[in-house]
C-alpha cells in the first residue's frame, strides 16, 4: 500500500469541488488531498519543474461487437469481435501540463497470456489521444514505441496497457481529455490460437484507467486512485464461446477395424483424429 504522502506525487486529484481553481502550490494539493483523502488523488510534478495541479474527474467506457461475445464462424476456425475502448478526463483548471503523462488500463486478468508476451499489442487499432482546453488542441495517434505492457507492480496477475502521452503545454481552463482505441479480439484469439477463459468471477471481465506522471506510472495503487480512475466492465460471464468449445477432445465411440470406411462419434466441427495400427 503506497502512503498518503505519495499519494501527492502519483495521479491527478479528483474532487467534487469543481468550482476552485488550484494553485501550482505543493500545499494546495496536499490541502486537496487531505479534504477528500478517501477519493481524491493528487499528482504534481518534481518541486524543480513545472506543476500540475487540478480538479479533475475520468470515466472509462467500453463497447464493440466484443461486448455480446465473440463469434465463431468458418466451421469454428475463425473468431470475430472488436472492443472498442474510450477514457475520458474532464478538468476545470490545468496549470502548465509540460512534463509527459501516461494513460494506463489496467486489463482483465483473464487477458494474461495475450498481455504477457505482448502479443495484445499487435491487435491495437486508432489509438488516438485528444486535448482541448481553452487555448488549444492537440490530436495525436499513438505510434508503436508509445504503447507498452507491463506487469502491475501492485498485484502478482494484472497487467497494464500504457500509452505515453505528448507533452501539453500552456495553461487553459475547462481541459478534456480523450483516449481510445480499438482492440481486435478476434483476430487475436484466431491467430495465436490461444483462447479467451470465462470470467473469473463468473459475472464479468473487469477494465481499469488513470492517468499518471511518466516517472510514477510504474507504482499505482488502484485503491487510492480518486476520480480521475474510469472504470467498466465486459458484462458476460464468457467472452470468448470457443474456450469451451474448442477445448473439447474429439470422441470416437466405437472400436474401429482396418475394414471400416466410416468412423462414428463427437467433436466440433474441424476436429481431428490421426488412427495408428494397432493401438
Amino acid at each position: 500500500m503506497i502512503k498518503s504522502s505519495k499519494l501527492v506525487n502519483l495521479v491527478l486529484v479528483s474532487s467534487t469541488v469543481l468550482g476552485m481553481v488550484v494553485t501550482a502550490g505543493i500545499s494546495t494539493a496536499m490541502a486537496a488531498a487531505k479534504t477528500s483523502a478517501d477519493t481524491s488523488s493528487v499528482m504534481t510534478k518534481k518541486d524543480n519543474s513545472p506543476r500540475i495541479d487540478y480538479q479533475t474527474s475520468g470515466t472509462l467506457a467500453a463497447s464493440g461487437t466484443a461486448m455480446d461475445g465473440l463469434e465463431l464462424i468458418a466451421g469454428n476456425q475463425v473468431t470475430r469481435g472488436t472492443l472498442h475502448m474510450k477514457y475520458d478526463v474532464k478538468s476545470f483548471a490545468a496549470l502548465n501540463w509540460q512534463e509527459h503523462t501516461v494513460t494506463t488500463i489496467k486489463l482483465p486478468r483473464e487477458f494474461n497470456a495475450f498481455a504477457k508476451d505482448g502479443s495484445l499489442l499487435k491487435y491495437i487499432a486508432s489509438a488516438n489521444f485528444n486535448y482541448t482546453s481553452s487555448i488549444n488542441t492537440i490530436n495525436h495517434s499513438y505510434t508503436s514505441n508509445e504503447m507498452h505492457i507491463e506487469k502491475d507492480t501492485q498485484s502478482d496477475d494484472t497487467y497494464l496497457l500504457k500509452f505515453d502521452n505528448p507533452t501539453v503545454t500552456g495553461i487553459g481552463l475547462n481541459v478534456q481529455m480523450h483516449v481510445e482505441f480499438d482492440l481486435n479480439l478476434g483476430d487475436m484469439v484466431t491467430d495465436t490460437g490461444v483462447r479467451i477463459p470465462d470470467a473469473y468471477d463468473k459475472s464479468a471481465y473487469h477494465l481499469a484507467s488513470t492517468i499518471t506522471d511518466k516517472d510514477d506510472a510504474g507504482i499505482i495503487d488502484w485503491h487510492l486512485v480518486g476520480n480521475t480512475n474510469g472504470a467498466t466492465t465486459i458484462p458476460i460471464w464468457q467472452l470468448d464461446p470457443g474456450y469451451d468449445i474448442l477445448k473439447q477432445a474429439p470422441t470416437i465411440h466405437n472400436p474401429i477395424y482396418d475394414t471400416d470406411t466410416v468412423v462414428t462419434g463427437s467433436g466440433i466441427p474441424g476436429a481431428k483424429i490421426t488412427l495408428r495400427q494397432g493401438v
